[in-house]
């Protein structure tokens, strides 16, 4: 939701009563509660994020170990 930088007390007010006391605002809400507990699913123990990073790591470790650098003499002359 914009509000223009010439708004006027009253239109904030109506709006924020829209948004804590309307349909619109309830919605959203309930929206965003569903989305908070899907945030909270996924980064708890088990949870995809946390299986993705968790996978990421182990990856990102075990790839470590397996490189195996070699040195090259750089001259200048």
């Amino acid at each position: 939701m914009e509000i223009n930088h010439d708004v006027k007390r009253e239109e904030v007010k109506t709006l924020v009563r829209k948004m804590m006391e309307g349909d619109k605002g309830k919605q959203m809400r309930s929206t965003a509660r569903e989305w908070k507990k899907k945030a909270e699913a996924a980064t708890d123990v088990r949870g995809s994020s946390y299986n993705n990073f968790d996978k990421f790591i182990k990856e990102a470790l075990h790839h470590e170990e397996n490189v195996h650098f070699r040195i090259i003499p750089f001259y200048v002359a």
